[in-house]
């Protein structure tokens, strides 16, 4: 192996991969190619010094013994990207090999050209392993910068997020008093708000988010299980607190406890919102109903019309009113689940803990057992509409990661 303190030492690209060779320098390969023997002249190029392609991208003070997986792979991706452009400079070298003889100056600008941007993709001294570059620059899944949080994964959407949103590509402006009610843009608006309220929160925020809300497939689009559409985790709060580490660990195997199982208990027993606050940001306030169109299993509710109640017609109407349930919340159309349960021993299913009657919008954050017969707000019976939001490619936080 070279040693990694040597900045002129180069890579020889043979076409069966890498392997060190001895140091050449950039005035040796741009001034003088004739002096290189023949049937070499379309292998040598410069890939700048071996620690190059193996520098870790960590910021702070970590070490390479500290160095978590994400920046591992984020080094072994490194390497495979300037194998593939040292590979590409090879066979264009070659190609110029076998020119005419008197040809070296196109030869010497080949190599110039392929030092050069290997040196640009590599940056001319990647310096020492500390303060490279932040934590989590990068997301290899998006192709672009991911932000501050890359475990942030899993939220419910505040009322003063949601109301405070505009119109965006998919989902419509909402009312900026009663909401959005069952009108989200369909799936793609609801997963469009998830993002928008992900980014505000956490800026550069670049991960796919989901709305956890199951469809009919009625109304132009596929039948969809809210449970098969968040990926298989974990997922973490935006303080890192988790939720779940894997799918098996969000459903209750006891539907009357009905908390995520494999969730820390603080997050348990009290869902966050966007930014990282309580649901429920007074005990004065009745605000956990949260709009899932899925049954405890996470698959979508039986409301004896194939979903389309149950979903507000795949979540593009507020005018879908169903059927009224019993005093307890229950024999009702529309599921809603609770963000924290309203004690140790019922109200406690995140997923499906009773029933509203319809999809109109509005808010009513005064508390009640179920909605009154008459009343088809998203929020009768304690709430505003609000949904959860999960995303599919985060990373889980270390123990020596560093919160903004």
């Amino acid at each position: 192996m070279p040693s990694k303190g040597n900045p002129a030492e180069t890579l020889t690209i043979g076409f069966h991969g890498l392997r060190p060779t001895a140091p050449t320098s950039l005035t040796r390969i741009g001034t003088e190619p004739a002096k290189l023997p023949a049937r070499r002249r379309y292998r040598q190029v410069i890939a700048q010094r071996w620690s190059c392609a193996r520098q870790p991208r960590l910021g702070g003070t970590a070490t390479r013994r500290q160095e978590p997986a994400y920046a591992r792979t984020q080094v072994r991706k490194s390497s495979a990207i300037m194998s593939w452009v040292a590979l590409r400079c090879a066979r264009l070298a070659r190609a110029t090999a076998f020119s005419p003889r008197g040809h070296d100056t196109l030869r010497a600008l080949t190599a110039l050209a392929c030092a050069s941007f290997v040196l640009a993709a590599c940056g001319n001294d990647p310096g020492p392993v500390d303060n490279v570059t932040p934590y989590f620059e990068f997301d290899y899944v998006a192709n672009r910068p991911r932000g501050a949080r890359p475990f942030f994964s899993f939220f419910v959407t505040s009322q003063a997020g949601l109301f405070g949103l505009p119109a965006g590509r998919w989902s419509p402006a909402p009312d900026p008093l009663n909401g959005f009610g069952g009108n989200l843009g369909g799936l793609a608006g609801a997963d469009e708000i998830c993002s928008m309220l992900a980014q505000r929160s956490n800026p550069g925020d670049t991960k796919v988010w989901r709305a956890f809300l199951s469809t009919s497939g009625l109304f132009g689009g596929a039948r969809v299980d809210a449970i098969d559409r968040i990926g298989k985790g974990p997922w973490y709060d935006f303080e890192g607190f988790r939720l779940a580490p894997k799918l098996a660990d969000l459903l209750p195997p006891d539907p009357i406890e009905g908390r995520p199982p494999g969730a820390e208990p603080r997050l348990a027993a009290m869902f966050t919102g966007e930014n990282g606050e309580d649901a429920r940001v007074s005990t004065s306030i009745d605000n956990h109903d949260t709009l899932t169109g899925s049954g405890k299993d996470g698959r979508l509710f039986d409301d004896r019309e194939s979903g389309r109640v149950a979903t507000c017609q795949d979540w593009t109407s507020t005018s879908v009113r169903g059927e009224p349930g019993n005093s307890f919340g229950m024999g009702g159309q529309v599921p809603v689940g609770h963000s924290w349960p309203r004690n140790n021993v019922e109200g406690r299913h995140w997923i499906s803990e009773h029933t509203i009657n319809g999809c109109e919008a509005g808010v009513d954050i005064d508390g009640g057992t179920a909605a009154p017969r008459n009343d088809f707000r998203v929020g009768a019976a304690g709430g505003y509409g609000g949904f959860y939001c999960f995303a599919l490619n985060a990373i889980p936080p270390t123990a020596s990661e560093p919160l903004p």
